[in-house]
């Protein structure tokens, strides 16, 4: 998608709502669930190329939107790939709903 593409989409997914704050738990009584949490990752895709992720921290809680941006060759992809279990980081931990990666079949 292009930028304007994008915008686009969601303009028409979300319109000109706005989020009802009222409703909403007060900030101490919100306990933050995770989907997808990632400390110190590190991939690269032989032992003779550079890193292509170095040390990648990420946190994305549920129900949250999150967009990765970059220039082309920035690693967007491959982070996309290692957090999805597509890619194996060589260093590093990632959980998915709170379990580890690694205790996800992969067929």
């Amino acid at each position: 998608l292009t930028v304007r593409e994008g915008k686009t989409f969601l303009q028409k997914a979300i319109g000109e709502k706005k989020p009802i704050y009222s409703s909403l738990p007060k900030q101490e009584q919100i306990k933050e669930e995770f989907v997808i949490e990632a400390s110190d990752l590190w991939f690269r895709y032989s032992r003779d190329e550079k890193d292509v992720l170095k040390g990648l921290d990420i946190k994305v809680a549920k129900q949250e939107i999150f967009c990765i941006l970059g220039s082309n060759g920035a690693g967007k992809t491959t982070a996309l790939n290692v957090l999805s279990g597509v890619d194996r980081a060589y260093k590093g931990k990632l959980k998915i709903f709170g379990r580890d990666i690694k205790n996800y079949k992969t067929n």
